[in-house]
């Protein structure tokens, strides 16, 4: 991560574990971290729903065109502590 904002130029990244999960995965890794109950805080809007996809994507482990450093191993939700 570091090293992608000492580039000399701005570019467009994705960070990606390489693995899938949903957003309700990352609320409850984010918020079990503090002890907290996500559905307490955060609200859904049905509007901004999508639709379920009849096919899964995943992002894929390249490293960032310059950037060097970094793991491919994914971090199989330890990404939240």
């Amino acid at each position: 991560m570091w090293l992608m904002l000492q580039q000399e130029s701005g570019d467009d990244y994705v960070i990606a574990t390489g693995e899938m999960h949903t957003i309700r995965d990352f609320l409850d890794a984010s918020f079990g971290l503090v002890g907290m109950d996500w559905q307490t805080v955060v609200k859904q809007d049905q509007r901004f729903t999508r639709p379920p996809r009849s096919t899964a994507s995943a992002a894929t482990l390249r490293r960032p065109r310059g950037c060097s450093a970094g793991s491919r191993k994914p971090p199989s939700m330890g990404w939240c502590g």
